[in-house]
């Protein structure tokens, strides 16, 4: 809501700035400048920018256009449609579909003003840099959600801490996880981060600012494997014996969630509990091969969740 109504609020700032301009320097449709403001404001810096230079350079042709056509069938509607046939496949080609609004209706300004003349184009280019200057002004101040990414990487570091003491504390009293819609619930957090970090990163004016993109998506990748070590764990039933090791560098792991030491330790740690585990005596039963392969597995998915965050860290 506080959105919308922020950018309700400055849409009505830009049009009567681009009008209140327009209108003292005398321009004859002013209000075509509060339209082309309307245009050119986004969501984002980047993309307003990158539309706003579309938009001037594909308004230019429309008016250059319209007075090559005009010159030579005269000032008739007829000359509109046709200016329409070659320029509505021109703004597709070029990727400017936003610019053939704007680019019709200062074509439109050439028919009623019934003039070919430096004046005419002089006139409409400011209408056209009034809009497009009054949409960057507007655009110059958005929203600062660095604080809102900051306060998102902090709850899914807690629920990821969480989500895997509640697997050291199953796996220790030996009772099945059961279904749940944690993870599920997590995953719609992250992917709702990394749409806002994307958003962070385009209003940045450099390619630097991808940082939080990355970090979201890693958190993603390390969620699917904690889906597998769920499953996983729902399939175990073995011995209170074999079950404490795992518990633990289960347990450690939740506690260093969002504050990981150096990742090689924490391998080390878990290459170590492998080799316990190689040490011990070979299975007697299939349940019991069967159950020695889940939480051997469970490990390896353990171990691979550590990984993601190291390949993180070294890119």
């Amino acid at each position: 809501m506080k959105k919308t109504l922020y950018y309700t609020l400055k849409i009505g700032l830009g049009v009567y700035i681009a009008f209140f301009l327009a209108d003292l320097l005398q321009l004859q449709s002013p209000i075509t400048a509060a339209i082309i403001t309307i245009l050119s404001v986004n969501e984002t810096r980047k993309k307003s920018i990158y539309i706003s230079v579309k938009r001037f350079i594909a308004g230019n042709i429309a008016i250059l256009l319209a007075f090559v056509i005009f010159y030579f069938i005269g000032f008739r509607i007829e000359g509109l449609v046709i200016l329409l046939l070659i320029y509505i496949p021109f703004a597709i080609k070029i990727n400017a579909r936003e610019s053939i609004i704007s680019g019709f209706v200062l074509a439109s300004h050439v028919l009623s003003f019934e003039s070919i003349s430096w004046s005419v184009y002089y006139e409409e280019n400011l209408i056209l840099m009034i809009g497009i200057l009054t949409g960057f002004f507007l655009i110059i101040h958005m929203p600062d959600v660095e604080k809102q990414l900051i306060e998102y990487k902090e709850t899914i570091e807690k629920e990821f801490s969480e989500i895997l003491m509640k697997m050291s504390l199953s796996l220790k009293n030996l009772c099945y996880i059961g279904e749940n819609n944690d993870l599920e619930d997590l995953e719609k957090v992250i992917k709702e981060a990394k749409q806002i970090s994307y958003q962070f990163k385009d209003n940045a004016l450099t390619n630097e600012r991808g940082e939080y993109i990355d970090y979201f998506q890693m958190r993603l990748i390390q969620l699917y494997r904690l889906m597998y070590m769920r499953d996983h764990l729902n399939e175990i039933f073995i011995t209170q014996e074999q079950a404490v090791p795992l518990s633990e560098v289960t347990q450690y792991i939740s506690e260093i969630i969002g504050k990981e030491p150096k990742i090689d330790e924490v391998l080390n740690r878990l290459e170590g509990l492998k080799r316990h585990y190689k040490k011990e005596p070979l299975p007697n039963s299939r349940m019991e091969f069967e159950s020695r392969s889940v939480l051997f597995q469970f490990l390896s998915d353990l171990e691979e969740f550590i990984r993601i965050k190291e390949r993180y860290l070294n890119t």
